[in-house]
């Protein structure tokens, strides 16, 4: 789309982005010959005559289904729905069909024109037909037909699509040409087109913190699976790390690796945070009332909450609004966020512990740390990056580097959790450097709520190492 900048984020009920958008009716389809189809279909307003995405989906790949290339058009007029309602259904029939008159005249389209939602037109164009100059045709036809009756509309919006053998999908273009009508109407009018894969990408971009804003908004949609933490002696259960899941609605399940990132970009990673930590706090809470034995929950949080000014006391706040214990709960933050800013890092560190909250680095490893810096913090633990640990049998480098970093924090009196344990070498190696614990997907991957609680009654629950 043209000149298209990362879109901010509207309220959902004024977005028709998804796949389950509500029925298309008044289906007006035309045959490849370019005469209307007969039958009840053409004009009956029934519920039966009401069709779904699926069903007009299908029935456009049956009448393109030869083309290799086909554009899909979503036109809305606005006025359209008050006009059948000030002047009955026959006066929005006549608007059709005299676009479509106007339409098959200039273009000789295969496709064929329906009426959706009341205000909107859609309108679909087979291989070698140009969607622009299709396009100023029906706005032209549409204002003319509502010029001749004396009755002002404003400009039409037109969103537009291609789908095709090797891309897009027919149910793909009918969803990208929704987004371009919605981007047209809020120009005020006019024509925008999704054309390539990067505007695809910016449109999943723009529909994934669009759930996430909604997530936030209804408390809907977010969950917290745990990540079980082992003692490298013994493979006790001794903690496990809180991390978030988002099931994305009609996007379907989105993963942490791509909503986290644009939550960072789009200024909602901070609301994310505080979402986890008060869940985590609360779902701690329910555990102990129903006597479940726990361990302490890890919360990884951003720069943007944990440098806010009052951190510590928010932390606070929330544990008390839930009945909750600071000492089953653990901040963690990424080491580079921390040493990018030590003084601050450290302000924040001393006064969560002050509160009987500890505090571990995440991250740890990706860059050169000093040891008189790690030993400014006050921190409880720090946690090995998982690409050291994922090299560390086969990487002297690697090796060399973890096996300091374990004797540094021992040193220190800090524990040290690896991440990301995979293989049974992996594991030995960290035995013989005295790493205090470990998780991994080989030990066991992320639980849900439900069999977390199982897990954590079958252990008996234990305390942190350190």
């Amino acid at each position: 789309m043209d000149d298209l900048t990362p879109p901010s984020i509207p309220d959902p009920k004024d977005r028709e982005t998804h796949d389950d958008d509500p029925a298309l009716a008044r289906v007006d389809a035309l045959h490849s010959d370019g005469e209307p189809e007969e039958g009840p279909e053409a004009n009956d307003d029934s519920e039966a005559d009401v069709l779904d995405v699926e069903t007009w989906t299908t029935r456009v790949e049956e009448i393109l289904g030869h083309a290799s290339r086909q554009t899909l058009c979503r036109i809305l007029v606005p006025g359209l729905e008050r006009v059948a309602r000030d002047r009955g259904d026959d006066a929005v029939d006549d608007a059709v069909d005299a676009t479509r008159r106007a339409v098959q005249e200039s273009h000789t389209p295969e496709g064929g024109v329906t009426v959706a939602r009341g205000e909107e037109l859609v309108l679909v164009l087979p291989d070698g037909v140009s969607w622009a100059p299709v396009a100023r045709t029906v706005a032209e036809a549409m204002e003319a037909y509502f010029g001749d009756a004396d009755l002002e509309l404003p400009t039409p919006a037109v969103g537009l699509a291609e789908a095709d053998a090797e891309g897009n999908s027919v149910r793909d273009a009918i969803r990208l040409a929704g987004l371009a009508l919605n981007d047209a109407k809020s120009r005020g009018g006019g024509a925008r087109a999704f054309r390539s894969d990067e505007e695809a990408q910016r449109v999943r971009e723009a529909d994934v913190m669009q759930s996430v804003a909604a997530s936030l908004s209804s408390g809907e949609g977010f969950r917290l699976v745990y990540q079980p933490k082992f003692a490298l002696e013994g493979n006790d259960l001794i903690g496990a790390e809180a991390l978030l899941r988002h099931d994305g609605g009609p996007l379907g399940p989105i993963g942490p690796a791509e909503f986290i990132p644009l939550a960072r970009r789009f200024g909602l990673l901070g609301r994310l945070d505080r979402w986890v930590l008060e869940k985590a706090v609360a779902q701690i809470a329910e555990r102990r009332t129903a006597e479940v034995p726990d361990v302490p929950i890890s919360v990884n949080v951003g720069p943007t909450l944990f440098f806010s000014d009052g951190f510590p006391e928010q932390v606070t706040e929330i544990l008390e609004e839930h009945g909750g214990d600071a000492e089953w709960i653990q901040v963690e933050v990424r080491a580079p966020d921390a040493f990018a800013r030590l003084e601050a890092a450290e302000e924040q560190m001393a006064a969560l512990r002050a509160r009987g909250v500890s505090v571990a680095l995440d991250d740890f490893g990706q860059e050169d740390v000093a040891a008189a810096d790690l030993r400014r913090l006050p921190v409880d633990a720090i946690k090995v990056h998982r690409t050291l640990i994922l090299d560390v049998a086969s990487s002297e480098s690697a090796a060399t580097l973890v096996e300091g970093v374990m004797s540094l924090a021992k040193v220190l009196g800090i524990e040290t959790v690896a991440a990301g344990v995979e293989e049974e070498k992996q594991l030995e190696l960290l035995r013989s450097y005295g790493c205090d614990a470990v998780q991994g997907f080989m030990l066991c991957p992320p639980l849900e709520s439900e069999p977390f609680i199982e897990r954590l009654r079958a252990n008996g629950g234990r305390r942190a190492v350190a």
